[in-house]
């Protein structure tokens, strides 16, 4: 069997072509594979998402560090980092703390249901949640409840006791259902890009 005669054609003829790596069997045809996509955010490029994915990393990491990791000069990753904070792009800075060595050592998730769903019921609940402290997290959520909340209780025995008083007086509750977390498989609180 003769095997057809290939022409090279000069880099300057090509023509957006994509490089894929030879067939592995005589039989298989090259596939051309269409390049990895990436939408930036408006207002930020591929340098501002490798800061961004630095300091989710390491919030505490100096600007000359910063500037190493990301080939910048301290002062342009200084300049970067404060657009981005501007910008909304960074919030904040936080230090992480274990809630057990703090007597919150257990979670709960709550499922709330009102008793009726209109704009001043809801508003009277959503500013009582927002004043709640013992309240970590709380979404108006699609589904069979109008709310789910996320607690912070004493440990696991505390999960088998009432509710505390702050989340049981919330204003205009008709149901309250509790999970308590046994165990946390994944707590990944880093944003992925």
């Amino acid at each position: 069997m003769r095997t057809p005669h290939l022409r090279r054609v000069p880099p300057s003829h090509r023509v957006n072509e994509p490089s894929v790596e030879p067939p592995t069997t005589p039989l298989s045809v090259p596939v051309p594979v269409p390049a990895t996509v990436v939408r930036l955010p408006a207002g930020a490029d591929r340098i501002d998402l490798r800061i961004l994915r630095t300091l989710q990393r390491c919030g505490r990491i100096s600007y000359q560090k910063l500037g190493e990791e990301v080939h910048l000069s301290p002062t342009a990753v200084f300049e970067r980092v404060k657009r981005l904070e501007r910008e909304g792009f960074i919030l904040g800075y936080e230090a992480r703390l274990d809630a057990s060595k703090l007597g919150s050592g257990g979670t709960m998730y709550i499922e709330v249901r009102l008793e009726r769903a209109c704009i001043g019921a809801m508003q009277r609940f959503n500013d009582a949640v927002r004043a709640c402290p013992d309240v970590m997290e709380c979404h108006l959520v699609a589904g069979d409840c109008d709310y789910l909340m996320k607690i912070r209780v004493a440990d696991d025995h505390a999960m088998d006791e009432p509710l505390p008083a702050s989340i049981r007086s919330l204003p205009g509750v008709r149901e309250m259902r509790g999970f308590g977390v046994k165990t946390g498989l994944k707590q990944e609180r880093a944003l992925s890009f």
